[in-house]
């Protein structure tokens, strides 16, 4: 929630335009308020965060939860874990 400087709600509408107006002057790719929560998970996931801390983040009591809807696996996670998996198969 987002609020006015007397402390009353702001309307979704205002906090929408803003988002979108300081994504456009940063030069960013247009994208919606959820999407920033995925890719938050998305990136404490690619940079070791446990399951733990991501859920913590994103306020869910579940890892189900998160991980089935924010986290995605990026193809260079994908190899990170078979390169764990081969060294540990080596006895690494």
């Amino acid at each position: 929630m987002f609020s006015k400087r007397t402390g009353e709600p702001q309307h979704k509408q205002v906090v929408l335009r803003r988002f979108r107006l300081g994504l456009e002057r940063a030069g960013l790719t247009p994208m919606r308020v959820p999407d920033l929560r995925h890719g938050a998970a998305t990136m404490l996931l690619a940079h070791g965060a446990t399951h733990r801390e991501i859920i913590a983040v994103l306020g869910h009591s579940s890892v189900t939860v998160s991980m089935n809807i924010y986290a995605q696996f990026a193809p260079e996670l994908w190899r990170e874990s078979a390169e764990r998996m081969q060294r540990a198969l080596a006895g690494e």
